[in-house]
């Protein structure tokens, strides 16, 4: 291939954005303690990233045809790094999620940006690469990330995480840069959707926080959320009206009068909303209370990345006609069965059983992902393509913040459920109470220590039972995603030759 360099340059700088919204996800517990906030604050960080990110993805497109893609470039990826390198210097943890929100911010546009450019280039058997490569970062690039980073934090110290990030964003900045330079691409001025783009970046960012602060703020009772709440759905409802009528709008939502692109979306929406509150759930939970070394998380959380890569390259044999039904039906049923598996987790889970969940749930979304890109650019002219993209970024983005936070708040409130419920009956006349008293004498245990285990006990079974109870959730879930599934394939014929 003739820029098989910069082919490899642009990928890795996709990877490197996937990369760093994740990097977190393992050493949260450890950036917790040394700037000083608690674990219900624990998602706060990789929230704001990926909002940051998705208030940023729009432009992409607005000003891709009105700035010279190297200038545009370098902008974003200095923006990055200077990001990047204050997070790791943060001395308080809301310090340190303004810079998580900055670096989210300069990193946005880079998917659409490079990924279009790079497209233009190509051939039509190097563009069914590129699309491959980047569904493998979106898969491999989040686990890689965490792992990488909770490995960093427990060996050494969590702000090496980003001091050693900085140095690779650098070298891989420059060099995409010198390649870019080789290259023009035309400029037109384009008119810029203002309007648009204020109500949306405004409304969204008013959701988020309603959504990532309810539970800590006590959602409606703060005067604070529920002024947000209303503020946020005038916001986005201008923003979709305006939108449906601008001659060159930010979004083009009349893409969804076909209907293979809006069940495609909801689907992506489902599918990373849980891809990321399983994977900062089960960090958190072997962390904290099933008592693994971060090392030993990441090798599980790992599964998923090997599991993928190995099925990642079979799908380029699906992503033409009808055949691409069968790995995408395929991909929700496994991931039913991972979900659902998963939902019968306790404290004494064994490692055989955490990895054969983990091997599913990566062989699920191998199959999904390419499925749905699928459905969504099926038969659409290259022109289009980009605006197409833009809805998956949007959506991507969206589901892997808003699932993440989430997820993490039912677990959090079911943990005081079930606190709450099963504590109820420990009172020092319960028989329970005396029977476990009475064992603890027997095991040696002192008087002092008895009541502290028990606690402890008591925590880790309200914590497994929160967490099996949002597995069986994100299960319900992929149920749903299967009857549209159904639904869909057999009108697949009909949506299929509404396309040509």
């Amino acid at each position: 291939m003739k820029h098989k360099l910069l082919f490899i340059l642009i990928i890795l700088t996709i990877f490197s954005v996937l990369f760093n919204f994740a990097v977190i996800s393992a050493s949260v517990v450890y950036i917790l303690s040394d700037l000083g906030s608690s674990q219900v604050t624990a998602s706060y960080a990789t929230v704001f990233y990926g909002v940051g990110n998705v208030l940023t993805i729009p432009l992409a497109l607005a000003f891709k045809e009105r700035i010279p893609i190297k200038n545009y470039f370098a902008v974003c990826q200095i923006g990055f790094i200077i990001a990047t390198f204050l997070s790791g210097q943060a001395a308080t943890y809301p310090l340190f999620i303004f810079f998580r929100f900055l670096q989210g911010a300069s990193s946005g546009p880079l998917f659409i940006l490079l990924t279009s450019f790079l497209g233009s280039l190509l051939s039509d058997d190097w563009k069914k690469t590129m699309t491959q490569c980047t569904l493998l970062s979106f898969i491999t690039a989040p686990i890689l990330g965490g792992s990488w980073g909770g490995w960093i934090a427990y060996d050494y110290n969590w702000r090496n995480i980003f001091e050693i990030n900085v140095i690779f964003m650098c070298i891989l900045g420059i060099a995409l840069y010198l390649q870019l330079r080789k290259f023009s691409n035309p400029l037109e001025k384009t008119r810029f959707d203002g309007i648009g783009y204020t109500t949306f970046a405004i409304g969204f960012f008013l959701f988020a926080f309603f959504l990532t602060l309810g539970q800590e703020l006590d959602w409606f009772r703060s005067n604070l959320l529920a002024t947000c709440f209303p503020l946020s759905l005038i916001f986005l409802t201008f923003f979709v009206i305006w939108s449906l009528y601008h001659p060159n709008p930010l979004l083009d939502f009349r893409l969804l009068k076909d209907l293979l692109v809006p069940i495609a979306l909801i689907n992506i929406w489902v599918l990373f909303a849980i891809y990321f509150g399983m994977t900062l759930l089960l960090s958190i939970w072997l962390t904290l209370y099933v008592r693994y070394t971060v090392i030993w998380v990441a090798a599980l959380l790992g599964v998923m990345v090997f599991s993928a890569g190995i099925l990642m390259h079979v799908m380029r044999n699906y992503l033409g006609s009808h055949k691409v039904w069968i790995p995408f039906g395929t991909g929700i049923l496994l991931l039913a069965i991972s979900t659902f598996y998963t939902s019968n987790f306790n404290i004494d889970i064994d490692f055989k059983r955490i990895v054969f969940s983990r091997f599913i749930a990566g062989f699920a979304f191998a199959l999904l992902l390419p499925s749905l890109l699928h459905l969504i650019t099926h038969n659409k002219p290259p022109e289009i393509v980009p605006k197409l993209l833009t809805l998956f970024q949007i959506v991507r983005s969206t589901s892997s913040t808003l699932g993440a936070t989430i997820f993490y708040t039912i677990w959090l409130r079911r943990q005081v459920f079930f606190y709450e419920r099963l504590g109820g009956s420990l009172t020092k006349f319960s028989p329970l109470t005396k029977n476990y008293y009475t064992q603890a004498k027997t095991l040696g245990l002192t008087k002092s220590e008895r009541t502290p285990m028990l606690q402890e006990l008591l925590t880790n079974e309200a914590t497994s039972l929160a967490l099996n109870d949002c597995f069986y959730l994100m299960g319900l879930m992929t149920l749903f995603l299967f009857l549209i599934f159904l639904v869909t394939f057999f009108k697949r014929k009909s949506l299929y030759t509404a396309l040509k």
